[in-house]
């Protein structure tokens, strides 16, 4: 079973943001799959369109490898779920935590 267990905000990551963008939150995912904890790191970001962008990066190596797996092992509608929350809390809302799949496939549909 999966467990969305706190979104962590982390110190800015501009690195990993492109030039012409605005930098909203940079986050630390917490969860478990199958009673094994784990995280991935990324970041949000606002285009020049103000269109709001999340991208996860390979911090630490391997990172990208771990979204595939983790996108792949989750029930249907739960990663789209988790992107919805991400992009929400950039734009200043706030969730209570552990958060389930049924949770989550409930954001994916707003």
């Amino acid at each position: 079973m999966y467990v969305l267990y706190d979104i962590e905000i982390q110190d800015e990551d501009l690195q990993n943001v492109p030039i012409d963008a605005v930098h909203k939150i940079t986050f630390k995912a917490v969860y478990t799959i199958k009673d094994v904890p784990d995280t991935f790191t990324g970041v949000v970001y606002q285009t020049a369109d103000n269109e709001l962008k999340l991208e996860h990066f390979n911090n630490p190596k391997g990172n990208v490898r771990k979204i595939i797996t983790l996108k792949n092992k989750l029930p249907e509608g739960v990663f789209a779920g988790i992107k919805v929350l991400l992009l929400a809390m950039a734009q200043g809302h706030q969730y209570v935590f552990p958060i389930s799949v049924d949770d989550l496939k409930a954001l994916s549909l707003l």
